[in-house]
Parts: C-alpha cells; structure tokens; sequence
C-alpha cells in the first residue's frame, strides 16, 4: 500500500520469455484481444510492449472484461 492507503495504479504481471523474468505494465499500456480459433473456443488475450519487447498474457474472460 502507498501512503495513505490508496493502492497504486493497476498494473498487470506479464511474463517475459527473453528475459526469463516477471514483468509489471500499467494497465495504460495493455490492449485486449479476443480471437476465436479453428475449434470454436474463444481465446482471451492482453498484449503490451515494455522495452521493445511484446508481451502477451491468455486470461480468462472474466480479467479480459476488467480491461475492455
């Protein structure tokens, strides 16, 4: 918690392959993206890039729907 009890800005952990380290985006820079795939099932996903580096994270739908 920061000082005064107010949580800082929403951020999202994204899991960095190159770097083989956890990652913190704010919730500022994440785009949403739903695709639906051969088999019918629709896949939820949030996309950001840190660092040159993009950065992709399958949710379920109920975290897709927190940052439409």
């Amino acid at each position: 918690m920061v000082k005064g009890g107010k949580s800082k800005m929403l951020e999202t952990e994204f899991w960095s392959v190159k770097d083989k380290k956890k990652v913190n985006v704010d919730a500022k820079e994440i785009v949403t993206q739903k695709k639906t795939m051969k088999n019918g099932r629709i896949s939820y996903m949030l996309r950001a890039e840190k660092d040159g580096r993009k950065l992709v994270k399958f949710v379920n739908e109920a975290t897709y729907k927190k940052y439409c």
